[in-house]
């Protein structure tokens, strides 16, 4: 019984480190989403702020230029946001597998220190 316990134990650190891993890979993906967030917030704003002057057809021209150079820039953020949300859907499945390890082997040495 207490090789059994000794073992559990030393799996139960694995399972522990295993899910304190995937919960640190979540945190990163949190930070960057939010920075691509901050990112595509700073772009909209700077997109409105500009502002032709009026009836000039050159400041029309390079109004409409930064628009559509916005518009390019916010595409290809919101195209490494939807890969981050889609990482971090894989990484959430592999961190409830590593959680639900985790209780399962804590579940098992209470019932092994208990007999």
């Amino acid at each position: 019984m207490k090789q059994e316990a000794r073992h559990l134990k030393t799996l139960g650190a694995i399972c522990e480190m295993k899910l304190e891993a995937e919960l640190a890979a979540l945190a990163r993906i949190a930070r960057d989403e939010q920075r691509l967030r901050d990112e595509i917030r700073a772009l909209d704003e700077s997109a409105h702020a500009f502002s032709p002057d009026n009836h000039a057809p050159a400041g029309l021209a390079n109004h409409f230029r930064w628009l559509q150079w916005c518009r390019q820039q916010k595409a290809r953020l919101n195209t490494q946001l939807a890969a981050l949300k889609a990482d971090r859907e894989t990484l959430l499945h592999s961190a409830r597998t590593a959680f639900g390890r985790t209780q399962a082997i804590r579940s098992l040495e209470r019932q092994a220190r208990s007999r």
